[in-house]
């Protein structure tokens, strides 16, 4: 697992993703630090600094974690994690141990900004209830970090893992607006739509999956189309199903060409 952490934290900073979303970071709780807290005099870092930038974490967490499994999964190597004397729990934890550090770095500025304001002249209350503020953000990224991880790991594709990763992130910033709209009966019609939606995209699966399998799965299907409509089966397949009609039109085309008469011009 330590092998995979620091593989982990320096493919990071290897190129200039890990550099370009710290400074993004940064720069983020700079602004408000500097238009807030320093502007107004405000001893507040938690609410002021903090809070505002928890909708920045939307696009930083993604971002982070798109390329954790999708990368390893895209280039194969994914299976000399699998084949390496290590659990599948070590290779988890270690990419996101790996991942949890990187966060840290822009969350040991903010600690620093935090003996800014005390130096400046705010408390100790005041000081520990901001260290406090600034430990339940770094374990919320933690907690959006795991959910980024798994995204990951669900697909090769990075792009598709951020993008997965921003609407998971996004609806779990929106819930406590989204719960205050749902009434008890609002809530069971959402349900009910759920499964109904969730329903009918399998039986479209099934249905789109009959036509890849061949002539006589389609033969089958076709007996219970609605009464009326042309019969497509017939032209598609033989009588019983099991032979196509194009193969017996190219098995007719093949005779006649064999038949056909080559003539035959004197030298």
């Amino acid at each position: 697992m330590i092998a995979i952490f620091k593989r982990e934290v320096r493919s990071s900073f290897h190129g200039m993703i890990g550099y370009v979303l710290t400074a993004f970071m940064l720069a983020a709780t700079a602004i408000y630090f500097v238009a807030l807290n320093l502007g107004y005099g405000l001893t507040d870092f938690g609410y002021y600094t903090l809070y505002r930038t928890t909708f920045v974490l939307l696009l930083y967490i993604p971002v982070l974690t798109m390329r954790s499994f999708a990368e390893e999964r895209r280039t194969r190597t994914d299976q000399l994690l699998l084949t390496s004397p290590v659990s599948v729990w070590e290779i988890v934890l270690g990419k996101f141990f790996a991942l949890c550090v990187i966060f840290a770095l822009p969350c040991l500025a903010d600690a620093v900004m935090i003996l800014v304001l005390a130096a400046l002249g705010a408390t100790g209350t005041a000081t520990l209830a901001n260290l406090a503020a600034l430990l339940c953000y770094y374990l919320m990224g933690c907690a959006a970090i795991a959910i980024g991880v798994f995204l990951s790991s669900l697909t090769e594709n990075q792009i598709i893992a951020a993008v997965a990763g921003v609407a998971a992130l996004l609806l779990a910033y929106m819930m406590p607006s989204l719960r205050s709209m749902f009434t008890a009966g609002s809530a069971v019609a959402l349900a009910l739509f759920t499964a109904i939606a969730a329903v009918l995209s399998v039986v479209a699966g099934l249905r789109t999956r009959s036509f890849t399998l061949g002539c006589p799965t389609l033969w089958g299907w076709c007996r219970l189309r609605v009464a009326g409509l042309p019969d497509l089966c017939g032209l598609l397949c033989g009588a019983d199903g099991t032979v196509p009609a194009a193969e017996q039109l190219a098995d007719r085309s093949v005779q006649r060409g064999a038949q056909r008469a080559v003539p035959v011009h004197a030298v």
